[in-house]
């Protein structure tokens, strides 16, 4: 077997993890800082091959195709920790002996399925006293879940754990097309995706664009702060139904599921009413907004 090399062990990834491969060129098409640069290999691996390995880890262990995808996945890393290349042993612990050494399945794992590389480093690096907490909060931004769904063939897409949604390759460019899909949906949000204000179906709204524009704009005023000068907008996407989306949070649960139900931010509650018809296209602006919506 021909040695890694850092510069291409990407590709040597691919060959071993075909999987994977959407998911590496939907960060490559992303990818637009230092002057055209690729992004670096620890970038590459943590956002796709740790991101495997911690969903893998994070499964019952009884779940068909999880000590498959483990194996496969410590025999790579095992290739790399064998290298004669200094960075590429160095990015194998990263991705590989340090992410299994901060799960809480991860020694067991590496001791189940490494081979004598990865037991060694544990044994010279690891601790039983090291604290590993339990994950809710894998973050795949580019859809290694879906990818490797068919490795996990009893297990529906929404019980793989991570948060996959909303995707930048999932984006749609207006509200007919958003309404359009089957799993279509609008969200009103600042700074991009990051501050969720609202989340419906797109087949439930009926309002125009323009109104989802300027009820983003009120309700990020209302929040005040920084949020009316971090781009409050509607934007159109496919989130599959039962999927949880990042800051779409009720109460104290984190980061919960969109179904067929409209989601509102909890200090938004008061406005339930008013953003109802808003979508239905019952009324042009939100009303009633006042000390009630505002932040505590």
């Amino acid at each position: 077997m021909p040695d890694l090399r850092y510069l291409s062990v990407h590709e040597a990834l691919l060959t071993r993890f075909p999987e994977l491969a959407a998911p590496c060129q939907r960060l490559f098409d992303d990818w637009d800082n230092y002057g055209g640069e690729p992004p670096g290999q620890y970038i590459v691996f943590s956002d796709t091959y740790g991101t495997l390995l911690e969903i893998a880890l994070s499964l019952p262990s009884e779940t068909t195709g999880r000590n498959e995808l483990l194996s496969r996945a410590c025999d790579f890393g095992e290739q790399m920790l064998r290298s004669r290349s200094d960075a590429v042993r160095s990015l194998a612990i990263d991705a590989l002996a340090e992410t299994l050494d901060g799960h809480p399945d991860g020694p067991s794992a590496a001791a189940r399925y490494g081979g004598p590389e990865l037991k060694a480093w544990f044994a010279g690096y690891s601790s039983s006293a090291l604290e590993r907490p339990s994950c809710d909060e894998i973050i795949d931004l580019w859809g290694v879940r879906a990818s490797i769904a068919p490795m996990l063939p009893e297990t529906p897409l929404t019980e793989i754990p991570g948060i996959s949604h909303p995707q930048a390759h999932s984006a749609l460019g207006s509200l007919p097309e958003a309404r359009a899909q089957h799993d279509g949906a609008v969200l009103l949000a600042g700074f991009g995706t990051t501050r969720l204000y609202l989340a419906s179906r797109a087949i439930e709204v009926e309002c125009d664009e323009a109104t989802l524009e300027q009820a983003a704009r009120d309700l990020a005023d209302a929040v005040g702060g920084e949020d009316p000068s971090g781009g409050p907008s509607a934007r159109y996407c496919r989130i599959p139904y039962g999927e949880r989306v990042w800051n779409m949070d009720r109460g104290s649960a984190r980061h919960t599921r969109l179904d067929d139900a409209m989601w509102i931010a909890d200090r938004f509650e008061s406005l339930r009413g008013s953003l109802v018809d808003l979508l239905a296209g019952r009324q042009e602006r939100i009303t009633a907004i006042g000390s009630d919506s505002s932040p505590s």
